[in-house]
């Protein structure tokens, strides 16, 4: 599971806009402003989920969280302990050292829900986070579950054969290389960040006919590109409808 590194890199993608605080000094424990009358989302086929939210307010950093509650025990479980992963490495980096302040460490997570249905659960989640660099960073985390029994379903488990990274491998490589959008990035850019590891393809979401894969900033392109991805059809990606 990924999670806040050390060394950070990325870009925001599609994450809320900044937003001004005010706040008086002093050591007081952060503000917890958790939660307002969440929203129940029904869907037809699948399972009704919660957003919930999490907004805390510290001098030293602010967080602004969503995140789905489906009433799953293991999908939630999962997603609870991503979510708490994610605040608790934020949290420790923004107090470990925090010297003289001009601006509180920022993070925030928000979520798609790209397939939801009796068979399975797609989700992805847009971790962003600002700690007093040039810009903010981003980083993808996804997650695919059975929606009968509520486990996590792996990449290689769509697939019958071991050959399917070096397959995602070159049909990426070909999509990004022919993106108008990537036309004048170098194309060893591209080719590193679509070698046939599982690390460069473990963001992946399905919809109901393809595969997609997520790259993050940096992975394929600069920072200026942001995230790219990559849609491939089932019958191509060689999986049998799922």
């Amino acid at each position: 599971m990924k999670h806040l590194p050390v060394v950070m890199v990325g870009v925001i993608i599609g994450a809320g806009g900044w937003y001004m605080s005010v706040w008086f000094g002093g050591e007081e424990e952060p503000r917890v402003l958790n939660k307002p009358n969440p929203e129940v989302v029904t869907e037809e086929t699948g399972l009704p989920f919660v957003n919930e939210t999490i907004t805390e307010e510290d001098p030293l950093y602010i967080v602004d969280v969503q995140y789905p509650i489906f009433e799953k025990t293991l999908i939630d479980a999962q997603i609870n302990a991503f979510i708490t992963e994610e605040i608790d490495a934020f949290r420790d980096l923004a107090t470990e050292d925090p010297g003289v302040v001009s601006e509180p460490y920022r993070l925030w997570i928000t979520y798609e829900v790209i397939r939801n249905d009796d068979q399975v659960i797609s989700v992805k989640f847009n971790d962003s986070f600002h700690t007093g660099g040039a810009h903010p960073n981003h980083v993808v985390q996804t997650f695919l579950f059975d929606t009968t029994r509520g486990s996590s379903i792996a990449l290689e488990e769509l697939f019958d054969d071991e050959t399917y990274l070096e397959r995602l491998s070159q049909i990426s490589r070909d999509q990004l290389s022919n993106s108008q959008q990537l036309e004048e990035v170098d194309q060893a850019f591209i080719t590193e960040g679509t070698e046939p590891t599982e690390l460069n393809f473990s963001s992946f979401g399905v919809t109901d006919e393809s595969l997609i894969i997520y790259f993050e900033p940096y992975q394929v392109a600069p920072y200026a590109y942001g995230e790219q991805q990559v849609e491939i059809p089932f019958a191509q990606a060689q999986i049998d409808k799922i």
